[in-house]
């Protein structure tokens, strides 16, 4: 589905760049513009600079979206973006934007209420959105005949999938305060894959660490 497709069956026209446009005109007929997970001085400065004043004069609603907790002290050691939050200036610029914008999307009622209570973001202005396909994308798409052939073909040896991204893994050795290695998600499931794979399919998406590849057909 085109981006055009997608606006007119929604209503909202929103930016649709990972780059920051520094360019006016480009948010010409624009009701909402979006900013996911900002958090540097750069980026604070592109906030406060220029899409502040831009859509006060124009009436569009500036939306942070965020799916995940961000608070320094929320973030596992072993997370690759730890020592990025863990950064008293950042930590101020994501309170200030949060707090600034139209409205804070996020993906549950339980990080709605985390940043109410974390940041101070007034409840009234965090929307929760699911965060799921919508049916229009990929309703067409789904055929419960051929799941359940597939369910009947695979169900003596069922599939489990994990998929995940690289900031679920300590993959940078992280240590804590012992020096010790600190046990990253994939630890608490390791064992039990390894017992279990020829009783299951699992099938991993994203990452594999290396004490699985010997295990990977």
């Amino acid at each position: 589905m085109t981006t055009d497709a997608i606006c007119n069956a929604t209503g909202i026209v929103n930016t649709y760049s990972l780059d920051f446009i520094p360019l006016p005109r480009y948010y010409e007929g624009m009701n909402s513009v979006t900013v996911q997970r900002w958090l540097s001085n750069e980026q604070r400065n592109a906030f406060e600079k220029f899409l502040f004043p831009l859509t006060r004069k124009t009436g569009t609603k500036l939306i942070y979206e965020i799916d995940d907790a961000m608070g320094a002290d929320d973030i596992p050691l072993y997370n690759r973006g730890h020592d990025c939050f863990d950064n008293e200036q950042f930590q101020e610029n994501i309170k200030y934007m949060l707090n600034a914008a139209d409205i804070v999307t996020v993906t549950t009622s339980y990080i709605k209420e985390y940043y109410n209570r974390k940041y101070g973001v007034p409840l009234d202005r965090i929307l929760a959105v699911p965060n799921m396909l919508s049916r229009m994308w990929f309703g067409d798409r789904y055929d419960p005949e051929r799941k359940l052939k597939q369910f009947s073909h695979h169900k003596s040896r069922p599939r489990i999938g994990i998929v995940s991204s690289l900031s679920h893994y300590n993959t940078h050795g992280a240590k804590d305060a012992n020096g010790e290695l600190v046990k990253d998600d994939f630890d608490l499931i390791a064992d039990v894959i390894c017992d279990t794979v020829d009783e299951f399919q699992w099938v991993i998406i994203g990452h594999v660490p290396e004490r699985m590849k010997p295990l990977v057909e």
